[in-house]
């Protein structure tokens, strides 16, 4: 059914006006907010640039008191509108970029002004991406006094080969003897992401990442399969067309099979979780709220979206509420499990009827189950499920598009 794998997630996006700063300004000013919302924070710096990535980062170089006396002036600007008065905050999520290149000092700044200034829900997500380098155990604790109860590390291999490969720091001794230290001394949540289908990877390579993120106590891991981003360092120096989709997915089903018998269970079809809630995405795939605060954050706020170019600069667009259910629509298919009554009701009959037969093609090649009004992606069809997630997408875009 499919000869080409989608690696990465869907990304549903429909035309939007554009809108303006002003617009957005008298919108949180004059609107109050009672629903739960996020806030994400983007630090664009990192001390050592993975080969793989082509994200919104630099190297660093002196720049933090600068950047965190930027975010301060972002969230008391923000933190006094309306609209942020009564709103009860229910996920933080610091990316990057390494968040935690700030120092011990930057931290205690920054997250007592968010801690001031915010109403943040009694059962908040705060999480943080980092390193295992740039989280020293000082650093750790006093993130922890603070709040922060998640954390992400960009391991992407325990293999010593592969983190040379990826340019990751440290070899897998390291690895294992800093993840050690931070759950001795943290018991909330630890997520790690993994990459897998590096070239001349073996299966017992994969299955020995499986088995570190089990032993290590790791209480989610994402797995993704390398993609060479035009931007990035291996984009240059690799040639692409290696890339054997057989050996892609006997890798994947390597892994995932591992980790499901290790008592992991697949949150959405990248994800594999054993205790972690994972707020931030879930709220993200039902388009709540995300107000962005930092150089490379994007977001959105009631129906407007918003995208920080740089210090200076807003890109601000204005959509409807289809659009938005456009989203929110979309993102039921990023799931194992799908409710098709749900995922119904934001369609009219004629494209029910198309999302039907994408469905039942799918069942009929083994990628799919249906039971009732459930349709659930099978193991086999974990691999394509982005395929099958844009397949629909494509389908069921023009009927969102009516009064754009």
């Amino acid at each position: 059914m499919f000869e080409n794998r989608v690696k990465g997630h869907i990304n549903p996006k429909l035309p939007s006006s554009k809108s303006n700063f002003d617009e957005l300004c008298e919108f949180l000013d004059t609107n109050e907010s009672y629903d739960e919302g996020c806030i994400y924070f983007h630090v664009p710096y990192c001390d050592n640039i993975c080969s793989f990535c082509a994200m919104n980062r630099t190297k660093l170089d002196d720049e933090l008191d600068n950047y965190l006396e930027f975010l301060l002036k972002e969230i008391e600007f923000y933190s006094s509108k309306k609209y942020f008065k009564n709103k009860p905050i229910g996920s933080i999520y610091f990316g990057g970029g390494t968040p935690t290149v700030f120092k011990t000092h930057h931290l205690k700044e920054l997250l007592g002004a968010i801690n001031k200034s915010f109403k943040l829900s009694n059962d908040i997500e705060y999480s943080s991406e980092s390193t295992l380098h740039n989280l020293p155990l000082d650093k750790l604790l006093t993130m922890q006094e603070f709040g922060v109860n998640r954390y992400s590390f960009g391991i992407q291999s325990f293999n010593s080969c592969a983190r040379r490969f990826l340019n990751r720091v440290g070899d897998k001794d390291y690895v294992i003897k800093k993840i050690n230290e931070i759950r001795q001394n943290f018991n909330k949540t630890l997520c790690c992401d993994i990459i897998y289908n590096y070239p001349n990877q073996s299966i017992d390579e994969v299955l020995e990442d499986a088995r570190l993120v089990d032993e290590l106590g790791i209480d989610s891991v994402s797995f993704y399969s390398l993609m060479y981003f035009e931007n990035s360092k291996l984009a240059k120096n690799i040639d692409k067309n290696y890339y054997d989709i057989k050996q892609d997915k006997l890798l994947h089903d390597s892994f995932l099979k591992a980790m499901l018998d290790n008592g992991f269970r697949l949150l959405e079809h990248t994800k594999l979780v054993k205790n972690d809630e994972y707020k931030y995405i879930r709220m993200t795939h039902q388009a709540k709220d995300i107000l962005p605060i930092g150089v490379g954050a994007g977001g959105g706020i009631g129906l407007f979206g918003i995208y920080n170019m740089s210090k200076d600069m807003k890109m601000i667009s204005r959509k409807t509420q289809r659009a938005k259910d456009f989203t929110i629509f979309c993102n039921m298919f990023e799931y194992e499990d799908v409710c098709l009554k749900d995922a119904y009701f934001y369609l009219s009959k004629p494209y029910q009827n198309a999302v039907n037969e994408i469905i039942l093609k799918c069942v009929e090649n083994g990628y799919m189950s249906l039971d009732k009004d459930r349709a659930s992606f099978t193991f086999s069809g974990i691999f394509f499920a982005n395929n099958i997630a844009q397949m629909i997408m494509n389908a069921c875009e023009d009927d969102f598009k009516e009064n754009l």
